[in-house]
């Protein structure tokens, strides 16, 4: 019968695997030894041994069983000095903070569970640059996800013998809640050599970075949709709704039909056959902005043949000033030439010469 086992931390040419008990044990032990250690070397530090000359202390159990306040009579002529000592044990604990240091290090490299990974004081990493920060996440987070895929693997092997089991065994249909709906199944007629897929999550990445990048796999779903209409064919309601479902787990949540309602296939093309009648938004917008365009041009071209014609009006006027100018220079001219030659008939004597308006000619 075949038969499947989960593993974290696959073993080449072995069946058996290992697993984070088996990376962490040994650590543990050590871990345990010196820290029952440390503590008997701050018990003697606390509760030093008395020394004791026999025959100087005439009250015993004030040194054996000691109380608060009770006092240790000596023999009359002896040193009280001499006769009571204690043990002098050296704290050599210290010693040992350096290796438990050590361990958890040692721990973290063999796991990839560090205080990064796991949540640490917001001081911890103010040193550092956000790159280094997010390598060092990333580092602990992806040790992880690697002993959850191989630990995947067993699964699927698991439930593709579940499902050979179903289809061997199960004889007539049965009811079964799936998505918060009751449907009826019959294995009997199902293929046993169908493959089984585990889901182990949205990736290697912290939370932040999972709703970032669903946040922008959301603004693409819209974009086409905005872009190609509800009816394209790279976004379906499904695929809405399944973005919505992934941001919510995303955000820690347990479920999102608590927040969002999945539509019905007949719902949805319901409210597709009430939209198709209505002209496309994005058609219109379309069209009113041609509309734009074409005004727009046209008025530009009014205000530019208003704009020649009164060039062409200046023009003339400008002609005719000149040309009057011009006709007034000349009667003057010729006025005054009669005159000259009027003047010289006269008297015999010719005028100096004058002009009007200008150079003559």
């Amino acid at each position: 019968m075949p038969f499947a086992d989960l593993i974290i931390e696959r073993r080449p040419h072995q069946r058996e695997g290992g697993s984070v008990t088996d990376d962490m044990a040994e650590i543990q032990r050590v871990k345990t030894v010196l820290m029952r250690q440390t503590l008997d070397n701050l018990y003697w530090q606390n509760n030093q041994q008395p020394i004791v000359q026999e025959g100087a202390i005439a009250n015993p159990e004030s040194v054996l069983n000691p109380k608060f306040g009770q006092p240790i009579r000596v023999s009359q002529g002896i040193d009280a000095r001499a006769a009571l000592g204690y043990t002098m044990v050296p704290f050599v604990a210290k010693e040992s903070f350096a290796m438990l240091s050590y361990l958890d290090q040692e721990a973290t490299d063999r796991t990839g569970i560090s205080d990064a990974s796991s949540g640490l004081a917001p001081d911890a990493l103010t040193n550092m640059t956000a790159r280094a920060t997010a390598l060092i996440e990333q580092a602990g987070i992806g040790q992880t996800e690697l002993m959850v895929r191989t630990f995947a693997q067993g699964l699927r092997r698991v439930f593709k013998g579940l499902l050979r089991l179903v289809i061997k065994h199960q004889d007539r249909p049965r009811a079964v809640r799936l998505r918060g709906q009751w449907v009826t199944f019959d294995p009997r007629h199902w293929n046993a050599e169908m493959d089984a897929t585990v889901n182990t999550g949205l990736g290697a990445g912290t939370r932040e970075r999972d709703m970032m990048m669903i946040q922008m796999i959301q603004q693409l779903q819209e974009k086409l949709l905005m872009t190609l209409g509800p009816d394209n064919p790279y976004v379906s309601p499904d695929n809405l709704y399944n973005g919505i479902a992934k941001s919510v787990e995303a955000a820690g949540l347990k479920s999102p039909d608590l927040y969002f309602t999945k539509p019905t296939p007949e719902e949805i093309q319901r409210r597709m056959d009430a939209s198709a009648g209505q002209p496309n938004a994005e058609m219109q917008k379309l069209q009113m902005r041609q509309q734009a365009d074409t005004e727009k041009a046209r008025l530009s071209a009014e205000n530019d043949r208003r704009r020649l014609e009164v060039d062409r009006e200046l023009k003339l006027v400008e002609i005719q000033q000149k040309g009057a100018l011009k006709r007034y220079q000349i009667d003057a001219e010729l006025n005054l030439k009669r005159q000259q030659n009027a003047a010289e008939m006269i008297g015999g004597e010719p005028l100096a010469a004058a002009h009007i308006g200008g150079m003559p000619g």
